[in-house]
């Protein structure tokens, strides 16, 4: 039997109650949200945020402002890309983001963790697309380098 969808008008009366009484976790796990609303950013106080099984295709922009997050699981979302804002979530050590479709940051860089993401972010900040596509096709492309032929 499948789950009901939470709807808005809930999840805002859910986030204003734990804006309010300064939640510092938050589990909306498997409850249909295929969107987040901008008020997501009231949520200062959050340090553990449970999003997982749920249908997000993309996050607020206002979800940076959740800078004490810690924890993060946004597993078995429809996540493509994640917006570069997340880094600034400087207090983040635990990103779950499996199970996603995830192209921006490729998975190779977000299967080896927030600091790795970071960095991808810094770097096409830094340098623009170009150099990181290239990048991204020489991590893909692990095969051995031929032998050397002898002279």
């Amino acid at each position: 039997m499948e789950r009901e969808k939470i709807t808005r008008e809930v999840l805002l009366k859910l986030i204003d109650q734990a804006a309010r009484e300064g939640w510092t976790e938050l589990n909306v796990s498997r409850e249909g949200l295929d969107e987040l609303p901008p008020e997501i950013s009231q949520l200062t106080n959050l340090t553990e945020l449970f999003l997982g099984g749920n249908q997000l295709a993309q996050l607020p922009l206002e979800f940076s402002q959740l800078t004490n997050l810690k924890i993060l699981s946004l597993r078995n979302n429809q996540l493509a890309q994640l917006p570069p804002e997340i880094s600034q979530l400087t207090n983040l050590t635990t990103l779950d983001l499996s199970d996603n479709p995830l192209e921006n940051p490729p998975l190779e860089v977000a299967r080896q963790g927030i600091d790795a993401i970071r960095a991808y972010f810094e770097q096409l900040e830094r340098e623009g697309t170009d150099t990181l596509y290239e990048a991204k096709l020489l991590i893909g492309n692990r095969s051995p380098l031929p032998p050397s032929i002898p002279p």
